[in-house]
């Protein structure tokens, strides 16, 4: 009897767990509680390549267009959603095997990814020493632009905070890209 209550138990938790977990979309952006969740949920991707369009960059080597560039570097160690302003949301996380550099994501409570910011060493032919953040925005937008130069500068300060090299704590240059196509 005691064997059949635990496995009862332990299947209403996972179940329960599970349904949480398939909560996490895009029309229901709190609901996804970390960037983890936001990525493996079924319309991110697209929304994602939707807002970035078909435009390629060098930033991690190889041409990748904006929304795998984004991909990448919110591919691991998904934070904890956080709410930049009233009704958007920030997702962030690093890029796998290279933890330095960074990605966030920013999505309205409508669902609508609204903006987003990498931090890389532009790699294009010869990785730089220092960060360069890019942040992507659909159209110039004065408040977004200023959302993601400050997570980027957080992300430069717990850095510091950390004892991370010299290089490590600055932004040496930053770009807005309005996304092509």
């Amino acid at each position: 009897m005691r064997t059949a209550l635990t496995i009862a138990f332990t299947l209403l938790i996972a179940t329960a767990s599970q349904a949480d977990y398939k909560t996490c979309a895009l029309k229901k952006i709190t609901a996804c509680d970390n960037t983890n969740e936001l990525t493996l949920s079924s319309g991110f991707e697209p929304a994602l390549k939707r807002f970035a369009g078909k435009q390629k960059v060098r930033w991690l080597g190889p041409k990748m267009t904006l929304s795998n560039v984004v991909l990448e570097v919110v591919g691991a160690g998904g934070d904890d959603r956080v709410e930049a302003a009233p009704g958007l949301y920030r997702f962030s996380a690093f890029r796998p095997h290279s933890a330095t550099e960074r990605g966030a994501v920013f999505v309205a409570a409508d669902g609508k990814v609204k903006a987003a910011g990498v931090l890389h060493f532009n790699c294009a032919k010869s990785c730089d020493k220092t960060y360069n953040l890019a942040i992507i925005l659909k159209a110039p937008d004065a408040e977004l632009e200023k959302l993601v130069k400050a997570w980027g500068d957080d992300e430069t300060r717990k850095n510091a905070e950390q004892g991370f090299e010299k290089d490590l704590t600055i932004i040496g240059h930053t770009e807005v890209i309005t996304p092509k196509g």
